[in-house]
Protein backbone atom coordinates (compact mmCIF):
# COMPACT_ATOMS: atom_id res chain seq x y z
CA UNK A 1 0.00 0.00 0.00
CA UNK A 2 2.33 2.48 0.72
CA UNK A 3 4.41 2.24 -2.41
CA UNK A 4 0.80 3.03 -3.98
CA UNK A 5 0.86 5.97 -1.89
CA UNK A 6 4.81 7.15 -3.10
CA UNK A 7 4.30 6.52 -7.03
CA UNK A 8 1.29 8.39 -6.50
CA UNK A 9 2.88 11.35 -5.04
CA UNK A 10 5.42 10.78 -7.78
CA UNK A 11 2.94 11.37 -10.12
CA UNK A 12 1.75 14.48 -8.57
CA UNK A 13 5.33 16.27 -8.32
CA UNK A 14 6.02 15.51 -12.08
CA UNK A 15 3.61 17.43 -13.52
CA UNK A 16 0.79 20.04 -12.75
CA UNK A 17 -2.21 18.70 -14.89
CA UNK A 18 -3.56 17.28 -11.31
CA UNK A 19 -3.77 19.79 -9.83
CA UNK A 20 -7.05 22.36 -9.61
CA UNK A 21 -6.51 25.61 -10.14
CA UNK A 22 -9.41 27.07 -7.39
CA UNK A 23 -11.69 29.99 -7.94
CA UNK A 24 -11.31 32.32 -4.65
CA UNK A 25 -9.49 29.75 -3.10
CA UNK A 26 -9.12 31.91 0.43
CA UNK A 27 -12.75 31.82 0.70
CA UNK A 28 -12.84 27.84 0.93
CA UNK A 29 -14.17 26.57 4.29
CA UNK A 30 -10.30 25.21 6.48
CA UNK A 31 -12.94 22.54 7.18
CA UNK A 32 -12.41 20.95 3.56
CA UNK A 33 -8.49 21.89 2.97
CA UNK A 34 -5.66 19.28 3.84
CA UNK A 35 -3.67 20.67 6.58
CA UNK A 36 -0.42 18.68 4.67
CA UNK A 37 -0.83 20.43 1.22
CA UNK A 38 -2.90 23.83 2.21
CA UNK A 39 -5.37 22.93 -0.53
CA UNK A 40 -9.29 21.41 -0.40
CA UNK A 41 -8.67 17.93 -0.60
CA UNK A 42 -8.32 15.27 -3.46
CA UNK A 43 -9.38 11.93 -2.98
CA UNK A 44 -9.59 12.54 0.93
CA UNK A 45 -8.50 9.56 3.47
CA UNK A 46 -9.37 8.86 6.79
CA UNK A 47 -7.01 7.88 10.00
CA UNK A 48 -8.42 5.40 11.86
CA UNK A 49 -7.84 6.78 15.86
CA UNK A 50 -8.07 10.62 15.72
CA UNK A 51 -10.32 10.19 12.38
CA UNK A 52 -8.06 13.23 10.79
CA UNK A 53 -8.34 13.70 7.48
CA UNK A 54 -5.80 14.55 4.17
CA UNK A 55 -5.47 13.65 0.98
CA UNK A 56 -4.28 10.49 -0.51
CA UNK A 57 -1.34 11.78 -2.31
CA UNK A 58 -0.11 13.49 0.97
CA UNK A 59 -0.40 10.07 3.52
CA UNK A 60 3.37 8.97 2.34
CA UNK A 61 4.56 11.92 4.29
CA UNK A 62 2.72 10.66 7.17
CA UNK A 63 4.67 7.52 6.54
CA UNK A 64 6.84 5.61 9.38
CA UNK A 65 8.76 2.32 9.18
CA UNK A 66 10.14 0.10 12.25
CA UNK A 67 11.99 -2.95 11.99
CA UNK A 68 10.50 -5.65 14.54
CA UNK A 69 12.12 -9.00 15.62
CA UNK A 70 10.01 -12.07 16.31
CA UNK A 71 11.72 -15.08 17.96
CA UNK A 72 10.72 -18.71 16.40
CA UNK A 73 11.43 -21.75 18.05
CA UNK A 74 11.40 -25.00 16.55
CA UNK A 75 11.59 -28.68 17.89
CA UNK A 76 13.55 -31.65 16.61
CA UNK A 77 13.16 -33.94 19.42
CA UNK A 78 12.09 -33.81 23.40
CA UNK A 79 16.12 -33.76 24.01
CA UNK A 80 17.04 -30.77 21.94
CA UNK A 81 15.33 -27.45 20.46
CA UNK A 82 16.77 -24.35 18.17
CA UNK A 83 15.21 -20.95 17.65
CA UNK A 84 15.46 -18.23 14.84
CA UNK A 85 15.27 -14.78 14.69
CA UNK A 86 13.28 -12.79 11.67
CA UNK A 87 13.27 -9.38 10.83
CA UNK A 88 9.77 -7.88 9.90
CA UNK A 89 8.87 -4.31 8.85
CA UNK A 90 5.70 -2.11 9.90
CA UNK A 91 4.58 0.71 8.56
CA UNK A 92 3.09 3.06 10.57
CA UNK A 93 1.80 6.25 10.19
CA UNK A 94 1.86 9.34 12.39
CA UNK A 95 -0.93 12.05 12.22
CA UNK A 96 0.45 15.49 11.14
CA UNK A 97 -1.83 16.95 13.49
CA UNK A 98 -2.28 15.54 16.31
CA UNK A 99 0.96 12.67 16.63
CA UNK A 100 -1.31 10.07 17.29
CA UNK A 101 0.00 6.70 15.54
CA UNK A 102 -1.42 3.94 13.38
CA UNK A 103 -1.17 1.31 11.01
CA UNK A 104 -0.73 2.49 7.53
CA UNK A 105 -3.16 -0.20 6.63
CA UNK A 106 -5.84 0.81 8.72
CA UNK A 107 -6.23 4.41 6.53
CA UNK A 108 -9.14 4.06 4.22
CA UNK A 109 -10.50 6.29 2.22
CA UNK A 110 -13.57 8.74 3.67
CA UNK A 111 -16.69 7.76 3.21
CA UNK A 112 -18.14 11.54 4.41
CA UNK A 113 -20.50 11.52 1.86
CA UNK A 114 -21.26 15.55 2.49
CA UNK A 115 -17.39 16.16 2.42
CA UNK A 116 -17.22 14.69 -0.90
CA UNK A 117 -20.25 16.64 -2.02
CA UNK A 118 -18.68 19.89 -0.98
CA UNK A 119 -15.79 19.35 -2.37
CA UNK A 120 -17.36 18.51 -5.80
CA UNK A 121 -18.92 21.95 -5.55
CA UNK A 122 -16.06 24.26 -5.51
CA UNK A 123 -15.67 26.22 -8.45
CA UNK A 124 -12.31 25.43 -10.74
CA UNK A 125 -10.64 26.66 -13.67
CA UNK A 126 -9.99 24.73 -16.72
CA UNK A 127 -6.79 22.71 -16.34
CA UNK A 128 -6.07 24.34 -19.53
CA UNK A 129 -6.56 27.54 -18.54
CA UNK A 130 -2.78 28.71 -19.13
CA UNK A 131 -3.67 27.98 -22.80
CA UNK A 132 -6.35 30.34 -23.05
CA UNK A 133 -9.53 28.37 -22.10
CA UNK A 134 -11.98 30.46 -19.64
CA UNK A 135 -14.34 28.13 -18.59
CA UNK A 136 -15.53 27.59 -14.94
CA UNK A 137 -17.06 25.40 -13.44
CA UNK A 138 -17.89 22.75 -10.27
CA UNK A 139 -14.53 20.30 -9.94
CA UNK A 140 -17.11 17.23 -10.69
CA UNK A 141 -17.87 18.57 -14.26
CA UNK A 142 -14.08 19.62 -14.83
CA UNK A 143 -13.34 15.86 -16.73
CA UNK A 144 -16.28 15.89 -18.82
CA UNK A 145 -15.53 19.63 -19.87
CA UNK A 146 -11.61 18.47 -20.75
CA UNK A 147 -12.88 15.04 -22.48
CA UNK A 148 -15.94 16.81 -24.86
CA UNK A 149 -15.66 20.57 -24.87
CA UNK A 150 -12.46 22.95 -23.98
CA UNK A 151 -10.97 23.60 -27.29
CA UNK A 152 -7.16 24.59 -25.84
CA UNK A 153 -5.58 21.11 -26.00
CA UNK A 154 -2.41 21.60 -27.01
CA UNK A 155 -0.61 19.11 -29.94
CA UNK A 156 1.83 16.68 -27.99
CA UNK A 157 4.39 17.87 -30.54
CA UNK A 158 4.45 21.88 -29.04
CA UNK A 159 7.39 21.39 -26.79
CA UNK A 160 8.43 20.56 -31.03
CA UNK A 161 7.03 23.91 -32.20
CA UNK A 162 3.95 23.07 -33.34
CA UNK A 163 1.41 26.18 -32.42
CA UNK A 164 -1.80 23.55 -32.87
CA UNK A 165 -4.58 23.50 -30.21
CA UNK A 166 -8.18 22.53 -30.15
CA UNK A 167 -10.34 19.46 -28.83
CA UNK A 168 -9.22 16.29 -27.74
CA UNK A 169 -11.04 14.55 -29.58
CA UNK A 170 -9.41 16.10 -32.48
CA UNK A 171 -5.82 15.62 -31.25
CA UNK A 172 -5.66 12.24 -33.71
CA UNK A 173 -6.53 13.92 -36.65
CA UNK A 174 -4.24 16.64 -36.19
CA UNK A 175 -1.50 14.01 -35.81
CA UNK A 176 -2.58 11.77 -38.97
CA UNK A 177 -2.96 13.64 -42.05
CA UNK A 178 -6.59 13.68 -43.32
CA UNK A 179 -7.35 13.61 -46.74
CA UNK A 180 -10.56 15.36 -46.79
CA UNK A 181 -8.50 18.21 -44.98
CA UNK A 182 -5.83 17.80 -47.94
CA UNK A 183 -8.72 18.81 -50.43
CA UNK A 184 -8.40 22.04 -48.58
CA UNK A 185 -12.20 21.78 -46.10
CA UNK A 186 -9.41 22.36 -43.15
CA UNK A 187 -6.45 23.67 -44.81
CA UNK A 188 -3.41 23.80 -42.35
CA UNK A 189 -4.91 21.41 -39.88
CA UNK A 190 -2.59 18.82 -40.24
CA UNK A 191 0.71 18.86 -37.75
CA UNK A 192 4.28 19.62 -39.78
CA UNK A 193 6.02 18.36 -36.72
CA UNK A 194 5.20 14.68 -36.88
CA UNK A 195 8.00 12.67 -38.01
CA UNK A 196 6.96 10.41 -41.52
CA UNK A 197 8.66 8.40 -44.03
CA UNK A 198 9.13 9.28 -47.59
CA UNK A 199 5.85 8.62 -49.19
CA UNK A 200 7.64 6.12 -51.79
CA UNK A 201 8.90 4.15 -48.79
CA UNK A 202 9.17 0.33 -49.97
CA UNK A 203 9.34 0.81 -53.85
CA UNK A 204 12.24 0.61 -55.36
CA UNK A 205 13.73 1.93 -59.17
CA UNK A 206 16.32 0.81 -61.27
CA UNK A 207 18.88 2.89 -63.45
CA UNK A 208 20.88 1.61 -65.72
CA UNK A 209 24.02 2.66 -65.92
CA UNK A 210 27.52 2.99 -68.16
CA UNK A 211 29.76 -0.07 -66.51
CA UNK A 212 32.47 2.26 -66.90
CA UNK A 213 30.94 5.01 -65.03
CA UNK A 214 30.41 4.23 -61.31
CA UNK A 215 31.02 7.69 -59.74
CA UNK A 216 27.53 8.11 -58.46
CA UNK A 217 27.47 9.60 -55.42
CA UNK A 218 24.15 8.76 -53.43
CA UNK A 219 24.35 7.88 -50.32
CA UNK A 220 21.00 5.96 -50.18
CA UNK A 221 20.46 2.50 -49.87
CA UNK A 222 21.79 0.59 -53.25
CA UNK A 223 22.27 -2.96 -54.60
CA UNK A 224 24.89 -3.02 -57.86
CA UNK A 225 23.41 -5.59 -60.23
CA UNK A 226 25.85 -5.55 -62.94
CA UNK A 227 24.79 -3.03 -65.50
CA UNK A 228 22.36 -1.55 -63.19
CA UNK A 229 21.68 -0.40 -59.59
CA UNK A 230 18.18 -0.72 -57.65
CA UNK A 231 17.35 2.18 -55.27
CA UNK A 232 15.11 2.51 -52.37
CA UNK A 233 14.34 6.01 -50.21
CA UNK A 234 15.16 5.42 -46.69
CA UNK A 235 14.68 8.89 -45.65
CA UNK A 236 12.45 9.94 -42.33
CA UNK A 237 11.83 13.08 -41.28
CA UNK A 238 9.35 16.18 -40.05
CA UNK A 239 6.05 16.33 -42.23
CA UNK A 240 6.59 19.96 -42.69
CA UNK A 241 10.18 18.93 -44.19
CA UNK A 242 8.56 16.29 -47.06
CA UNK A 243 8.01 19.28 -49.76
CA UNK A 244 11.99 19.62 -49.78
CA UNK A 245 12.79 16.13 -49.51
CA UNK A 246 10.20 15.15 -52.38
CA UNK A 247 11.88 18.41 -54.73
CA UNK A 248 15.54 18.16 -53.89
CA UNK A 249 16.64 14.87 -52.04
CA UNK A 250 14.35 11.72 -52.49
CA UNK A 251 15.93 9.34 -55.41
CA UNK A 252 13.54 7.53 -56.40
CA UNK A 253 12.06 11.22 -57.68
CA UNK A 254 15.13 12.03 -59.25
CA UNK A 255 15.77 9.20 -61.29
CA UNK A 256 12.13 8.80 -62.38
CA UNK A 257 13.19 12.99 -63.74
CA UNK A 258 15.87 11.54 -64.93
CA UNK A 259 14.05 8.63 -66.98
CA UNK A 260 11.74 11.24 -68.25
CA UNK A 261 14.11 13.80 -69.17
CA UNK A 262 16.39 10.57 -71.48
CA UNK A 263 12.73 9.51 -72.97
CA UNK A 264 12.42 13.31 -73.92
Amino acid sequence: MENEFKQQQQQDVEGDEDKFNYVNLNSVSKALVCSICQEPFIDPMKLPNCKHKFCKKCLPLLLTTTKISTSKSSTTDTVTSSSTTATATSFRATCALCRQECNFEDIKECDDDTLNELLNELIVECKKAKNGCKWTGPRSNINDHLNSSCEYHLCELSKSGCKWFGKLSEIKNHLNENQERKKGKQEGRDCEYVIVNCPRKGETITKYENSNNNKSKVTLTTQSLSKKRVFECNWKGQRKEMSNHIENECIIYKIEKENIQKKL
